[in-house]
């Protein structure tokens, strides 16, 4: 007989008894296995995991760090630069009020000289209704007629610009328009191709106070009324102005140097400060001490206004009486004289201006600024670093300082201590 399956006696066979058993054993085995596993988990994560404060409490001390800088050798200087205008001392229209002599209206007939050109004494600067408008060397401008049997101090002026271009002798009584002015009047005029009636009309002489003049500026054509043309005169060395701010002033002492460089010709010259002074919306200017401008045999009023001369000056005012515009807030400006004069073509230039306060003489040992420390006894220091991280020594080396400027000190060391080109000092840390 087969064999038959035996059953228990609830009706399971041993066969279903069996594969529950197994069943039973494996849910077992995986439990103790996870909770083997979680246990490890747990040993492992206490043996190597580290909170923050293992961390911190586990750290080393960091490698110490510092900012070095090198010792250089170079030429240390305090400069400003800034920019500024060249312009000539005074601009003159030489045709304003001009009525030619013997004509109902004034017209330009010719023009022999162009902008930019120098005007020396004796030149003819424009002709006007056939006569000439000659440049001579004087203070204070023309404001009559002269003539023979005439004395004044505009005669004495008229005759030592004569004297000066070789025609006056000297030989009339002091002050007086006497025969031999008239003689070199005459000579004069006829030197320069035009007939004269041995009379000196006022709108024939231009006087300029310093040559050389230029023109430097005009609307002027042939045929044109004078009255509606113009033709600037500049006299005067050309300068130089700069607009100053506080930082400005401070460098710009009278007799600092400056040097002078204009992009745009591509020349470089230097100059030196004149002064400073305050201007006015309106013009008006006052010298400040060291300026250059004073008042002359004129003098200028009205308004708020005024013009007003300061100790030192060499600029003088003419003859007449000018009127002043109404006053407003001072811009302060300095003034430069270029130490050689300067050509037609830098005029109106505008300019780069580099103010040099102190120099160090030559090439000298230099450090940072941020170099230079004061310690407790007060002696001036640096320190020098030699080596990195756990090798690094810092010496501490007392110096004397010199001229600073351009972020740079110069520096000499004192007592015995060392400092070499290409040594690095310290300036900070991270």
């Amino acid at each position: 007989m087969g064999n038959k399956t035996r059953r228990s006696s609830d009706g399971d066979s041993d066969e279903e008894t069996g594969r529950a058993s197994v069943r039973g054993r494996r849910v077992v085995v995986v439990v103790l296995a996870s909770a083997l596993v979680l246990t490890a988990g747990g040993w492992v994560a206490s043996t190597f995991m580290k909170t923050p404060a293992d961390v911190v409490a586990e750290a080393k001390p960091p490698v110490p760090s510092v900012i070095t800088a090198k010792v250089t050798k170079r030429v240390v200087s305090n400069q400003v630069v800034t920019r500024g205008t060249v312009s000539s001392t005074q601009l003159t229209n030489v045709l304003d009020a001009r009525q030619a002599v013997g004509a109902s209206i004034t017209v330009v007939t010719g023009d022999p000289l162009s902008v930019g050109d120098e005007i020396k004494n004796g030149d003819v600067i424009v002709q006007l209704s056939g006569r000439p408008v000659i440049a001579l060397r004087g203070a204070f401008p023309a404001y009559r007629d002269l003539a023979e049997g005439m004395t004044g101090h505009d005669v004495t002026q008229l005759q030592e610009a004569l004297h000066a271009l070789g025609f006056y002798d000297g030989k009339d009584p002091a002050r007086t328009f006497g025969p031999r002015t008239t003689a070199a009047v005459i000579a004069l005029y006829e030197s320069k191709g035009y007939k004269n009636q041995a009379t000196v009309p006022v709108s024939e002489v231009f006087f300029i106070s310093s040559f050389p003049a230029r023109i430097e500026s005009g609307s002027i054509t042939v045929g044109a009324l004078a009255s509606r043309s113009t033709l600037n005169v500049a006299t005067g060395a050309p300068s130089v102005r700069v607009n100053a701010d506080p930082q400005i002033l401070a460098v710009a002492k009278p007799g600092v140097v400056v040097k002078i460089v204009s992009e745009s010709i591509d020349q470089t010259t230097t100059g030196k400060v004149a002064g400073n002074q305050t201007t006015t919306p309106s013009g008006n200017q006052t010298a400040a001490p060291g300026g250059n401008q004073s008042g002359g045999s004129g003098n200028q009023s009205g308004g708020s206004g005024s013009q007003s001369g300061a100790s030192g000056g060499n600029r003088s005012g003419g003859s007449g009486d000018g009127v002043g515009g109404s006053g407003g807030r001072g811009v302060q400006v300095v003034d430069i004289t270029p130490d050689a004069l300067l050509s037609a073509e830098w005029v109106g230039q505008d300019v780069r201006v580099t103010f040099v306060d102190g120099s160090s003489e030559g090439e000298v040992l230099a450090v940072p600024v941020s170099a230079v420390s004061q310690r407790g006894d007060g002696a001036t220091v640096v320190t020098v670093v030699t080596g990195v991280g756990k090798d690094m020594i810092q010496t501490t080396v007392e110096v004397k300082t010199g001229v600073m400027g351009g972020g740079y000190i110069e520096v000499s060391p004192l007592g015995g201590g060392v400092l070499s080109p290409g040594d690095d000092v310290l300036i900070g840390t991270p």
